[in-house]
């Protein structure tokens, strides 16, 4: 938090060209998704700003043409956040990522607890879930934090099953509302698919009186419902999205990505499990293949996975674990018999590398239970097979022959092992494990046996992922800007936007760091308008989760007001043959140009054209800008391309207007809240008022404090009609979704209160709780 390191690869803002340092070289930073840095701590520091401000934030104008602020990821309602909106800064965000392994190994210290371990072994089972590769490699991602809540989901499963006490009830929603509000939706949906898992493994298990199924399926529904209310602020609003957006995960090329992911996650497996030292090596020797630090999800210390072996060979584990354990490595690996969890609905959301949440947690359970029964001759006995398996692991990894692990990771693997001295590492973790159960063994090591080997394991498992973890801090984010953001800052107005190429001159959304729109969007679920649109400009890229245009200025650019330009390379020789672009800058490897032809924001045409809906409007759209380099040889100058409106058909003017007719101004004068937006129109003789930002439900507008429709202009922005006294116009975004999101979490709190308060002695639930096999210590 105050040391010279960051947790997250900040430093790659510093090798992007619009923001390096003239008197620094970076380094090449080895990692395989930049999410924390370009797109997490952007989106929720700006969410931070509102709140400092008195506000909540819902809409971003800075990404694209303007999108919903957190509605895809964000999950600014996450409870620990709360740490970063009290200290908004790098250090404050790096806190909030911190506490979440806190969460998750009280968690997972609970959950061993109700199990029946003692507590230096349930403490053991903590540390250990919260040092395992998913908790570590997770860690940089903000969006990530329903993965923390794992242990918790299960325990409230778990409780749910055994005791319907109203207290139990309450958590139990508690926790599904704290988890759908976490963030990244399909991680969301990983852990609470989890819970499903777990609540009918339970229940099987429990179900041995008739009497008992309708009872607990009522408890179950009644929870469920509860925490979709608790929930819904962020629900509903990413339903909308998901509703108007376009996804990748939806498309063939989705599927590829899914089985791409599925091919890395089983090739690490083995590298994680039994030589997880050599995998920072391996990684940077192929970049190509294992940046993503997800690779490593599968990772334990050599002596933790000897004790979890043991656990699962003495059958630690309860039903709702093994289901899970089953569950994890279905989605994970997709092996012969669990291959059809793919096909299930939703289920078919989730990428491979994400799933051993599932699996972590049921073998770090394992493992403490194991270090407890180390001590014990059963124990011993069921340690030295799984030692066995763990030596013949090492030795598999590096003797194998297969021409596809050897061209991936098998040649690498020898490299960082013999030429990089990396086999001292894997021997000393092989050898601490045959220590710790060699130990187990005297008759003076009795209860300390346990203990140590968790201790060790611990240990090793710091040291082994401390690479994923601890990168170079940014010295973007600890100075003032660079001089080029300065200028931009200075000449960029609220009816200018930034388009930067080629993509690694500086990631989509990081100009929000320094306040300045950009017309591109990073989103893995844009608005599906916005996508069409884009998709129109020449060598554009809107496939994947970048939304980008390789060309300095095109006609489409040019009507989303994308009046500066970023460029290098390429680009800057083809920008300077570019009489409308004008040079205002140049450094060493960038150049920025401000491209005159670029309509504002706002601005005030006379003429349209209807159009009956989106195809129509994009057949017209390609008709009047075609073959066209620059908006001012197209009638779009002053042109509007029209749909109808919510309630009213789209007006159409074709006829030709004098050309006084076609003066006026739109200027924003107020952007200061990101949800208002105010226009003052000077001039105009009637006419539309063409905004160029996105159009999405939940804008409303008023001219003159009077309602007016809003009609999809131009494929993907706005317009209003304006009459002759028109003087100010005024757009406010109130999504009905998180309006009846904030409802919904009303009522859900309420219930919530209602169930927690004091019971009084007779009202208590004393009913037994059923047969699980758990001590009826755990009772209250």
């Amino acid at each position: 938090l105050w040391g010279d390191a960051a947790l997250a690869p900040d430093a790659e803002l510093d090798r992007l060209p619009l923001y390096a340092s003239p008197t620094r070289s970076p380094e090449s930073v080895v990692y395989g998704d930049f999410t924390p840095i370009v797109l997490d701590y952007p989106r929720d520091l700006a969410f931070a700003s509102g709140l400092r401000a008195g506000r909540i934030d819902l809409w971003n104008p800075l990404s694209a043409c303007g999108a919903p602020l957190w509605a895809e990821q964000g999950g600014p309602f996450f409870p620990l956040k709360l740490v970063f909106y009290l200290w908004p800064s790098r250090s404050g965000y790096d806190l909030f990522l911190l506490l979440r392994l806190v969460v998750a190994a009280l968690g997972a210290l609970a959950l061993a607890r109700a199990r029946g371990l003692p507590p230096v072994y349930a403490f053991a089972a903590g540390l250990l879930f919260e040092l395992s590769g998913v908790m570590v490699a997770q860690l940089p991602f903000g969006s990530a934090s329903a993965l923390c809540l794992a242990p918790w989901i299960v325990l409230a499963a778990r409780k749910l099953v055994v005791r319907g006490s109203r207290r139990t009830l309450a958590g139990a929603a508690l926790i599904l509302g704290v988890t759908g509000s976490s963030g990244h939706p399909t991680l969301a949906l990983l852990v609470l698919s989890g819970f499903g898992v777990a609540v009918a493994a339970y229940a099987i298990r429990a179900w041995r009186v008739p009497r008992q199924i309708v009872t607990q399926g009522a408890r179950i529904l009644a929870v469920v419902g509860l925490g979709g209310l608790l929930m819904a602020p962020t629900v509903l609003p990413t339903v909308e999205l998901v509703l108007h957006g376009k996804s990748y995960k939806r498309s063939s090329q989705g599927e590829h990505i899914w089985y791409q992911n599925l091919t890395r996650s089983r090739l690490a497996l083995p590298l994680s499990l039994f030589a997880p030292g050599s995998f920072d090596s391996v990684r940077r020797q192929q970049p190509r293949l294992m940046l993503h630090p997800w690779g490593l999800s599968a990772a334990l210390s050599p002596v933790t996975l000897v004790l979890a072996g043991t656990g699962l060979l003495l059958g630690a584990l309860d039903i709702g674990l093994v289901a899970l354990l089953l569950f994890g490595i279905g989605l994970g690996l997709s092996p012969p018999g669990l291959g059809w969890l793919h096909e299930v609905p939703g289920l078919a959301l989730i990428l491979p590398i994400y799933a051993w949440i599932w699996v972590m947690l049921p073998l770090t359970q394992a493992a403490a239970s194991g270090a407890s029964a180390l001590s014990t001759p059963t124990g011993r006995r069921r340690a030295l097979p799984v030692l066995a398996v763990v030596f013949s692991g090492s030795l598999a990894v590096l003797l194998v022959d297969h021409p596809v692990w050897l061209q991936t990771l098998g040649n690498p693997l020898r490299r960082a092992i013999f030429e990089q001295a990396q086999w001292r590492e894997l021997l000393f973790g092989a050898a601490l494990a045959t220590a710790c159960v060699g130990a187990a063994f005297l008759k003076r090591a009795g209860r300390f046996v346990g203990p140590t080997a968790v201790a060790l394991g611990a240990l090793q498992a710091l040291l082994i992922l401390r690479p994923l973890a601890i990168h170079n801090p940014s010295e973007l984010l600890r100075r003032a800007p660079p001089v080029g953001v300065r200028l931009l800052q200075e000449r960029m107005t609220t009816q200018d936007r930034l388009h930067a190429l080629p993509l690694r001159t500086a990631h989509p959304l990081t100009p929000m760091l320094f306040g300045l729109a950009d017309v591109r969007g990073l989103s893995a679920l844009p608005l599906a308008r916005y996508v069409e649109y884009m998709s129109r400009i020449p060598s554009a890229n809107t496939m994947l989760t970048a939304q980008t245009a390789e060309v300095p200025a095109a006609v489409l650019l040019e009507l989303a007001a994308a009046r500066y330009v970023a460029t290098l390379g390429a680009g800057s020789r083809t920008a300077a043959a570019d009489p409308e672009m004008m040079l205002i800058a140049r450094g060493k490897e960038i150049a920025l140009y401000e491209n005159r032809a670029a309509l504002p924001r706002a601005r005030i045409v006379q003429r349209s054209r209807a159009a009956a809906d989106l195809d129509e409007a994009l057949a017209l759209l390609e008709q009047l800008t075609s073959d066209a380099i620059h908006v001012g040889s197209t009638p779009m100058t002053h042109t509007v391309i029209l749909e109808p409106g919510d309630w009213t058909p789209a007006p159409s003017r074709e006829s030709a207007e004098p050309a006084a007719r076609e003066a006026g101004e739109a200027t924003v004068t107020d952007a200061s809240d990101p949800d208002v937006l105010v226009v003052e129109v000077e001039g105009a003789r009637g006419g539309f008022l063409v905004l160029a930002d996105s159009y999405y439900p939940g804008w409303e507008a008023r001219v003159d404090g009077q309602r007016v429709d809003i009609h999809p202009a131009n494929v993907a922005f706005r317009a209003v009609s304006l009459d002759s006294e028109s003087h100010r116009v005024e757009f406010r975004y109130r999504p009905l979704s998180f309006s009846i999101g904030v409802a919904a979490f009303g009522v859900g709190i309420v219930v919530c209160a209602w169930l927690l308060r004091p019971l009084g002695r007779k009202a208590q639930d004393l009913r037994p709780r059923s047969p699980l096999g758990e001590p009826r210590t755990d009772e209250s």
